[in-house]
């Protein structure tokens, strides 16, 4: 059977087999689920039951079956992508498999990947528009440098943030939907075709994600999406000088600003920075819900609560990135009033947690006072 558009038939063939093989994983997780099975004991597990971690697995074979077909403009750059994602991915996946694999490996792993995304794809950020930052770009090693730490920093960023299901991966096909809106501007259509392409592998596992968790993501999975936007945000702005390197970060700003508040939080506590919390915008949001309507400490319910008030806020940032996507100044105000709006609710909703604290500690106390 012949296809008339081969580029429909990779993003069909991209979804339909990782979905395929997601059910494959669920349904085969008393096979392989002595080491493939989570748990439910960390500072940031809120599941109750075991639950297989190699989603990413899934996002990976969709995207090498479509490759395998895709239009050679689109498959040429998929290539390079994929074999330079390996590090990342295989050291996720060690990870995911074994518990056992170090926060220094990983990050090892990621830069690794970073490090053959510069060689394999010819990427390179020349330019964030910011004058001395932008005099140290003309200088190519370290421009090559900036370039890895930026793919690996994402990477880790989209592993920051995938707690709930399906938050970091609809986050991840939000940014993707604003990466593909911008290159249509520039009328980029293997650009348009690239990010078509992976969200349809991303939402294949995604079905199985959301909301009920049948299936995580992983560390596999989630430095996969990391990598991925870095190297398409790369890609986009590279290919199209006119586009301002901003358009790419509020693309891809939820993530950003939750690593950057991240970092920062733990810095003035003295905190390690590799150390899990509970402190997270995610993490306070699922915790005020459950507190203020204990109904939704039950199943999917804070799962869909808590996506459903964040992603607003990553379809803001990409919507941003796309409308202004020419105009350097408008972005990083924009970003800047972004994670003004993160550090005001966030401020906000910590201290309504701790109030919730203090409420649920005393209220055992006044039952027994009244009685």
């Amino acid at each position: 059977m012949t296809f008339p558009y081969p580029s429909q038939a990779a993003i069909a063939i991209a979804l339909l087999s990782s979905v395929a093989l997601a059910v494959s994983i669920v349904l085969t997780k008393h096979w392989h689920g002595r080491h493939s099975l989570d748990s439910d004991t960390g500072v940031q597990k809120i599941h109750s039951d075991p639950t297989p971690r190699i989603g990413g697995l899934a996002v990976l074979v969709g995207m090498v079956l479509a490759w395998i077909i895709a239009t050679p403009a689109v498959a040429q750059h998929l290539g390079w992508i994929l074999i330079a994602s390996l590090p990342a991915f295989l050291f996720g996946m060690a990870e995911d498999f074994t518990k056992s694999i170090g926060v220094t490996e990983r990050l090892s792993a990621t830069f690794a990947s970073g490090l053959f995304a510069v060689t394999l794809g010819d990427l390179s950020i020349v330019r964030v528009d910011v004058p001395l930052i932008d005099l140290l770009l003309t200088v190519g090693p370290f421009a090559a440098l900036f370039t890895v730490f930026a793919i690996a920093g994402l990477c880790h960023a989209v592993n920051l943030v995938d707690v709930y299901h399906g938050l970091s991966t609809v986050s991840f096909l939000i940014s993707l939907v604003g990466l593909g809106l911008i290159a249509h501007t520039q009328a980029d259509a293997e650009m348009v075709q690239l990010c078509v392409l992976i969200g349809a592998a991303a939402l294949g596992f995604f079905v199985l994600n959301f909301p009920f968790g049948k299936l995580f993501l992983g560390d596999s999975g989630a430095y996969l999406l990391g990598f991925l936007l870095g190297c398409l945000s790369v890609l986009l702005v590279t290919r199209n000088p006119v586009l301002s390197p901003w358009a790419a970060v509020l693309a891809c700003s939820y993530p950003i600003i939750e690593t950057l508040f991240s970092i920062l939080r733990r810095l003035a506590f003295d905190r390690a920075l590799a150390q899990p919390d509970r402190q997270h915008l995610h993490s306070l949001i699922g915790a005020h819900l459950c507190a203020r309507f204990p109904y939704f400490a039950q199943g999917c319910l804070p799962h869909v609560g808590v996506c459903l008030l964040i992603w607003p806020f990553v379809a803001l940032g990409a919507w941003l990135g796309w409308q202004c996507s020419t105009s350097t100044p408008i972005l990083i105000v924009a970003f800047a009033c972004l994670s003004l709006c993160y550090g005001v609710v966030y401020w906000n909703l910590n201290s309504l947690v701790r109030r919730d604290m203090a409420s649920s500690t005393t209220q055992p106390e006044q039952v027994t006072n009244e009685a």
